[in-house]
């Protein structure tokens, strides 16, 4: 009877930068330190399995992980897909990144802007490399890089498919 989600690790302002739309409140600074109380938001998919009928902001969503955490849920955030465009959506659990236990050398930093994204590539590095050179910087991307990588094999497959289909003809 317990929700199966993935747990993601992030920063305030995360769905914000991704445009995704955040009932109840994003983490605030308060939030980030190791001895504040733990909170987490979920996504939309998590609330129509764990909370079908009711408003989940206020409400507890314990993880089942090492250590075994309570947290207190004090926002819902809009479905999205991470790595396949067409896969059905999963409930995810969001914690602050400084709560994870995975460490902190595992970081992607997101960025938005409302010009040509490849031209701010360069100034992002220099800003990284300004506040901490020891941060190893690498696959750096826009989001249409990603959406097209994601897709290669589906173009593939159409390239190859309309090339069978032009020889049978």
């Amino acid at each position: 009877n317990r929700p199966v989600a993935s747990g993601q690790a992030i920063y305030p302002r995360y769905f914000d930068t991704l445009g995704l739309r955040l009932r109840g409140r994003d983490f605030e600074s308060a939030d980030l330190a190791t001895s504040a109380a733990p909170v987490c938001i979920v996504n939309e998919a998590f609330v129509r399995i764990a909370y079908p009928h009711e408003d989940p902001i206020g409400k507890t969503c314990v993880t089942v992980g090492v250590p075994r955490r309570a947290y207190s849920i004090v926002g819902v955030a809009d479905d999205s897909r991470y790595t396949d465009p067409r896969a059905q959506v999963r409930p995810v659990v969001y914690t602050p990144f400084m709560h994870a236990n995975t460490g902190r050398g595992q970081m992607i930093l997101y960025v938005r802007t409302d010009g040509d994204p490849a031209s701010l590539v360069a100034r992002v590095r220099e800003e990284v490399w300004n506040t901490d050179r020891t941060v190893p910087q690498y696959d750096v991307r826009t989001l249409a890089e990603e959406v097209n990588g994601v897709m290669m094999n589906e173009r593939l497959l159409a390239t190859v498919s309309s090339s069978f289909a032009g020889i049978a003809l």
